[in-house]
Parts: C-alpha cells; sequence; structure tokens
C-alpha cells in the first residue's frame, strides 16, 4: 500500500467527519437557536435583513437531506466492504 494512498484514505475521512459535524451544528442551530445562526452567518456579518427567513428555511429542509444522503452513501460503502453487496 502506497503512502499517498493511506494519506488520501485519511483526508477524505477527515472531510466525511467534518462534513457530518457541520451539517449538525448548522442544522442545530438553524432549529434550536435561529438567532445565533444569524450572527454566525454572513447575514450577520453584513447587517443583511431581507432573505435570512428563506436562508433559515433552505438550512432546515436541505440540511437533513445532505446527512440522509450522506449516511446512505456510508452505509453503502461499509456494506460494499464487507462483501454483503457485489
Amino acid at each position: 500500500m502506497d503512502i499517498f494512498t493511506t494519506l488520501k484514505i485519511i483526508a477524505i475521512l477527515f472531510w466525511i467527519i467534518g462534513t457530518i459535524w457541520g451539517l449538525i451544528y448548522w442544522g442545530n442551530l438553524a432549529w434550536r437557536n435561529p438567532a445565533k445562526l444569524r450572527e454566525r452567518s454572513s447575514f450577520g456579518f453584513f447587517g443583511i435583513e431581507k432573505g435570512f427567513v428563506v436562508y433559515l428555511w433552505v438550512i432546515r429542509i436541505v440540511f437533513p437531506v445532505f446527512g440522509l444522503a450522506l449516511l446512505f452513501l456510508i452505509l453503502m460503502t461499509l456494506l460494499t466492504f464487507m462483501g454483503v453487496i457485489q
């Protein structure tokens, strides 16, 4: 096994873990604390008030869909590696 292959696998794992962490963090802010989400997003930084409600609902809908798709892909990858699926 080449060292670059190992580094690529580690990088992909860090990317997947970071993506899942980001989905959980921003999705949690969108559902439980929208005021904090406004502060942490560009809407709070630039003082933009218009469009935040649309942004909030897009996060509330899209992030769970992305999270479920990512979990499905991880499950399919694990099942493929285990030899359950051909």
